[in-house]
């Protein structure tokens, strides 16, 4: 799978990644920014062709990917035909890519949307130490709705400026400074 992604990146494909069994017609659909054994940073698109942040996964998830097909060709048109202001987020290391993506929302201020044994979360990650990081979760409205601290192991997927993450960001700053 790694080769193929690898592939996919050098070539600048837009690749469409399989990594729920139990909901294997969920995916994600975008290119590859970085990726190590372990770990991959996809630039998403959304099914409407848009922008959608970034995606980071464990390769050991991933059980299918495709590229070239009619779908990535019609994400792929919808995308182009589409001004978009873009985050670009660069990997310097990628043998860290976690690290570096957690350590880039920490300074920044950003909103990561953490999913985990088919639980999600949204929230601004405060601390990381490698094992467990502890994010300040908000809600769909901006506002704080407590702490949660959570092991890196299980963690599934992690999104960053995302959407819907944007959209909390925004609110979040009428609301008053992030703390």
């Amino acid at each position: 799978m790694r080769n193929y992604l690898d592939k996919a990146k050098k070539e600048k494909k837009l690749v469409s990644i399989y990594n729920d069994m139990q909901r294997a017609d969920r995916f994600g659909v975008g290119y590859v920014a970085a990726l190590n054994e372990e770990e991959v940073l996809l630039k998403s698109i959304s099914p409407n062709g848009e922008y959608d942040g970034y995606m980071w996964l464990r390769m050991e998830d991933i059980f299918k990917c495709g590229t070239d097909g009619r779908y990535e060709k019609k994400i792929l048109e919808l995308y182009s035909l589409k001004a978009q202001r873009e985050e670009e987020l660069k990997i310097s290391e990628e043998e860290q890519i976690l690290e570096e993506l957690i350590a880039y929302a920490i300074e920044e201020k950003r909103v990561l949307e953490v999913m985990f044994l088919d639980e999600f979360f949204s929230g601004y990650p405060v601390e990381y130490n490698g094992e467990t990081f502890v994010i300040r979760k908000v809600d769909e409205y901006g506002q704080e709705n407590g702490m949660v601290c959570i092991q890196k192991s299980i963690v599934d997927e992690i999104h960053i400026d995302t959407i819907t993450s944007r959209e909390s960001e925004i609110l979040r700053k009428k609301g008053g400074e992030i703390v």
